[in-house]
C-alpha cells in the first residue's frame, strides 16, 4: 500500500460515522447500536447510556458525543443528549417545565430553559433522523 492509498483510506475512515458504542461489562465488551439508544445522561464522572431495557456506563463527555454523533442526537439539557429517532413530543410537568416524550419508554426528561426554543423548533421542522 503506497502513501496516497493510506491517506485515502484514512480519509474514508474519518467520513464514516460510528454505528455502535462499546461498553465494558465485567469480563467482556459489548457493542450497543446507536439505533437502540434513547438518550445519554451525564452523571458524576460518567455517561449513562439508556436503551429500552438496559443502562450502561461509559467515560467521556457529552460535548464529544454531540460533535461526533451529529444530527441524530440533540441536546436538551447540559447533562442530557437524546436520540431524535424516539422523540415524540413535549409536555409540561407539574412545575410547568417542558419535558420530552419518547416512543417506547415512559421516561420524561426535563428540557432546560436555554434549550427549549431549539427543541420546539426541531419538533416543528418534522425532520427525524
Amino acid at each position: 500500500m503506497n502513501i496516497q492509498t493510506r491517506i485515502d483510506v484514512a480519509k474514508d475512515a474519518d467520513v464514516r460515522k460510528r454505528s455502535h458504542i462499546a461498553v465494558s461489562l465485567r469480563d467482556r465488551i459489548k457493542l450497543v447500536s446507536l439505533d437502540d439508544i434513547y438518550y445519554f445522561k451525564a452523571e458524576n464522572k460518567y455517561i449513562v447510556i439508556h436503551t429500552k431495557s438496559e443502562q450502561h456506563l461509559i467515560t467521556g463527555t457529552l460535548n464529544d458525543l454531540e460533535k461526533e454523533l451529529g444530527e441524530g442526537f440533540i441536546r436538551i439539557h447540559r447533562n442530557v443528549l437524546v436520540s431524535t429517532r424516539y422523540l415524540e413530543g413535549l409536555e409540561k410537568n407539574e412545575d410547568a417545565r417542558w419535558c420530552v416524550l419518547f416512543g417506547g419508554i415512559d421516561d420524561k426528561l426535563e428540557i432546560s430553559r436555554r434549550q427549549t426554543p431549539n427543541i420546539r423548533k426541531w419538533l416543528r421542522s418534522g425532520i427525524k433522523y
